[in-house]
């Protein structure tokens, strides 16, 4: 995929429908997208170098680089290095956040950069139950994890009742909202 293929992969947010999506970055950064692609800053401080990543394909010097596209609305619960595909944790069973990603690498020597998927993730709670599913956008395929996560149950019925499903050949394209994705799993669960 090319950089405009990469920012426009989903325009807006499976949990916040309203809201759009926009191009972040886990390093302290200023980042831009203009008409001609993005330039990134990857240190505040203004004296540091900028990085340009050209929508052409073309760029200024060799780094590399993940873009997390989320809404301003999940951008709140903050992406932690150690998150990764199928990663599920006590501390993120009540999260409600979405993004997709992407890497931008820029070798020397290479006249262009490549622009690569890597993966959705989608942290989402409803009537006392939680879906988490990350998607491989690469290898078209997802992996669920869903269980009851009500206030009152111990650990131990939760991780019994924990069901956790690999996902091939997901196609996440039609799926636009939150409901379409928990109808979508509970057919998975149905059917597992």
């Amino acid at each position: 995929m090319n950089l405009k293929d990469m920012l426009s992969y989903r325009g807006k947010c499976i949990i916040h429908n309203e809201k759009d999506l926009f191009p972040r970055c886990m390093s302290p950064s200023i980042m831009e997208v203009n008409e001609a692609g993005i330039r990134l800053r990857l240190d505040k401080n203004v004296s540091s170098p900028v990085m340009i990543f050209n929508f052409d394909g073309t760029f200024s010097s060799p780094c590399t680089c993940i873009i997390y596209m989320q809404c301003d609305e999940c951008v709140k619960r903050p992406i932690n290095k150690n998150r990764g595909i199928g990663l599920s944790t006590l501390n993120e069973m009540y999260s409600n956040y979405y993004f997709y990603n992407f890497a931008l690498k820029a070798e020397e020597g290479d006249d262009f950069f490549e622009c690569r998927p890597i993966a959705e993730s989608i942290k989402y709670v409803i009537d006392d139950k939680f879906y988490h599913l990350d998607f491989d956008i690469l290898a078209n395929s997802g992996y669920c994890k869903m269980g009851d996560c009500r206030g009152d149950t111990s650990l131990n019925d939760m991780l019994k009742g924990l069901l956790s499903l690999d996902l091939p050949n997901l196609d996440m394209s039609r799926i636009q909202n939150v409901d379409q994705l928990v109808n979508k799993l509970k057919l998975y669960n149905l059917f597992s």
